[in-house]
């Protein structure tokens, strides 16, 4: 295994993280994302990168936070006119170079292009969604499976198949959630009341970053 590839514990470690950034975006938060969240370990990390969701995160009930940010949630990605539609579609739209009009418009062609891109390398999901193809919830879990598409790789000692896994996140990166997901993040930065959201989007933002940064040289 050459030296510039990173380890299957590495990989689950990603895997993971994308894992939870999924689950924040495909639905209000319940009280086991809430207890995740709560734990010393995370909220150590939070305050090394300087994130808070604030005392009353820590304090209130478990019931109470997962009301409020039932609300939140909905008014930021479910409730017309103000929300935002959680869907590389809407941001990028038929759009792929600077002389074609960008129309928003949901269930374009952004997403046929993913929903190929699912098909094409065998991506299937545990279960069946009522959400388009190019939601970013959707997005973060393609992301999730090749990340421990590679571990299992690496774990059964095959570097070819595990490289394969990493460049194909890599892939799927540039060509879709690095596209839309940092505007999208900072569209939440915006508007959002409540700390819960504003942190979840500063920790999409940072993660993608460095994933885009160390998958680059990657080429299926």
């Amino acid at each position: 295994m050459s030296s510039s590839y990173h380890s299957d514990h590495e990989a689950t470690q990603r895997s993971g993280v994308y894992a939870i950034l999924a689950r924040t975006f495909l639905k209000e938060p319940d009280s086991e994302l809430i207890r995740y969240f709560q734990q010393p370990e995370v909220q150590t990390v939070l305050r090394e990168l300087d994130c808070s969701f604030g005392d009353d995160f820590l304090t209130a009930r478990e019931d109470v936070l997962a009301r409020g940010l039932a609300v939140e949630y909905a008014r930021l990605f479910l409730v017309p006119p103000r929300h935002i539609p959680p869907y590389e579609s809407f941001f990028v739209g038929s759009a792929k170079t600077p002389k074609e009009v960008f129309e928003p418009a949901l269930q374009d062609k952004a997403s046929v292009e993913v929903q190929d891109f699912y098909r094409d390398h065998g991506i299937c999901f545990a279960k069946d969604s009522t959400l388009f193809p190019d939601h970013i919830g959707i997005e973060l879990e393609a992301l999730h499976l090749m990340c421990a598409g590679e571990s299992r790789a690496a774990e059964a000692n095959d570097p070819d198949r595990a490289r394969q896994y990493r460049c194909l996140a890599g892939k799927f990166l540039a060509e879709h959630p690095g596209r839309w997901v940092f505007t999208f993040c900072d569209r939440i930065l915006e508007i959002a009341e409540d700390p819960f959201y504003r942190v979840v989007a500063q920790l999409t933002k940072a993660f993608l970053e460095t994933e885009m940064k160390e998958l680059a040289p990657c080429s299926v």
